[in-house]
């Protein structure tokens, strides 16, 4: 157990507060008797003082050794068998030649006393008690105190240790289990005992470390499939150069070869787009041009770049009068345009694409869906995570890399909508995408 423990720190606060305690128990005791045994040797005073004054001939001689009286001048009077003597209390003589009964405690001889100060009708009257018992008794209640003290700072002591010991338990276990990961293995997780608060840290960190699981696996995977897919253009990009280069070839194969590089050059420029483009919404800082855009116009837009001759027709239906956005015009036409190149590609020529346009309320609801050959249910959870690929050989030949839906996610995102996919096999995919709707007329970027 180190200086700097909490294991230590919490038993010297433990010891220290009850130190304290005692020390204002013993002070609350010493008041206590005062105030509780004072008023009672008051009333004993002033029950002689009341014999003393009503039958002053017949007062016995252990009280009349204890009374003494004061003319008018505050002269001292015999008393009895007693010779005069001084007061003992001269501030209570005044007050009582001056009409007032007080109570004063004083020291006689050294020893504490009690004394009674009284006016009479022929001057003053003084009677004193002594308080040695008392004293005595506060003495005796204190030596207890005392004795007792270190004894019970030590039990506090033995007990705080053992106490915080068992307290600080689990967080010894969950500082030993966290030392024990690293980044290469963060499957492990810290041990959660009990209903404590110490077990909601346990839990909450738990939780990190899961997300944190999540997020490095991503990013591995993001990376190793970034590198994978970057390989295959440069591959191509370094096979086809390396042809060109041996021997001597024609001007048709050199423009073949040409042809080839920059097909994979296109291929690594839209990876390369794409990556970017998802590092910034990962950010939070994908860029956006807000504006009223014209649903209409979008629509004809993103047809126009994602039809081809040899594909299945796209249709397009729309209200009267078009509904309107608010939002970025170009990267909604890339949200649409993702969206029908994937219909495209999984619906046969013969097939039909439809993107359909409506006001829903506070928003406008556009829907691809297509005729195609479906989605598996099993691959639905996983739809839009980057360079997942239902058909992974098709889609790479075809020239897809896998982030299309990422980006229609992080584009729905960023202009605070929806997006969702339903599919069934060999009926095709229907997804449908709520974005804020947009007030009066608007212009759209071509």
């Amino acid at each position: 157990m180190t200086r700097r423990s909490v294991r230590l720190r919490l038993t010297l606060w433990n010891v220290g507060v009850l130190a304290l305690v005692c020390l204002i128990f013993l002070i609350a005791v010493h008041v206590a008797v005062r105030v509780s045994l004072l008023p009672e040797v008051d009333r004993r005073l002033a029950r002689q003082a009341y014999l003393v004054t009503r039958d002053a001939d017949d007062v016995p001689h252990s009280l009349a050794r204890r009374v003494r009286r004061f003319d008018a001048a505050g002269h001292p009077q015999a008393w009895g068998r007693e010779p005069a003597d001084a007061p003992w209390d001269r501030a209570g003589l005044t007050a009582a030649l001056a009409g007032r009964t007080t109570f004063h405690s004083v020291t006689e001889d050294g020893a504490p006393v009690r004394v009674l100060s009284m006016p009479t009708p022929h001057g003053a009257l003084q009677i004193v008690a002594s308080l040695s018992d008392l004293v005595a008794l506060q003495t005796r209640l204190t030596w207890v105190l005392l004795v007792l003290a270190p004894g019970a700072l030590l039990a506090a002591a033995a007990g705080g240790l053992f106490l915080t010991d068992r307290a600080l338990r689990p967080v010894r276990a969950v500082a030993d289990a966290a030392g024990a990961l690293t980044v290469a293995d963060l499957s492990q997780r810290l041990p959660v005992t009990g209903h404590d608060e110490f077990a909601r840290l346990a839990e909450t960190m738990n939780g990190m470390l899961a997300r944190l699981e999540t997020a490095f696996t991503q990013e591995r995977r993001f990376i190793a499939d970034a590198s994978h897919e970057l390989r295959t253009p440069l591959t191509a990009i370094k096979a086809h150069t390396s042809l060109a280069l041996q021997g001597t070839r024609t001007p048709a194969q050199l423009r073949e070869a040409l042809d080839a590089v920059n097909h994979a050059a296109d291929v690594m420029t839209r990876l390369v787009r794409d990556l970017l483009l998802l590092a910034r919404a990962d950010q939070g800082g994908l860029p956006l041009e807000r504006d009223v855009v014209e649903v209409d116009v979008l629509c004809r837009h993103a047809v126009a770049l994602s039809a081809r001759a040899d594909g299945p027709a796209i249709r397009v239906e729309m209200p009267d009068p078009p509904p309107v956005l608010s939002g970025d015009a170009h990267h909604l036409e890339r949200l649409l345009v993702n969206l029908l190149d994937n219909a495209r590609q999984h619906t046969p020529p013969e097939g039909h694409i439809t993107l359909t346009a409506r006001n829903d309320g506070a928003t406008v609801m556009l829907t691809v869906a297509d005729t195609g050959v479906g989605i598996p249910a099993a691959h639905l959870p996983h739809l839009g995570a980057r360079f997942y690929r239902v058909d992974a050989a098709r889609t790479r030949r075809q020239g897809g890399v896998g982030l299309g839906l990422a980006i229609c996610h992080s584009i729905v995102d960023a202009h605070h909508g929806t997006l969702d996919i339903a599919s069934q096999e060999g009926a095709g995919t229907t997804v449908t995408v709520r974005l804020p709707a947009g007030e009066g007329g608007g212009w759209v970027k071509g």
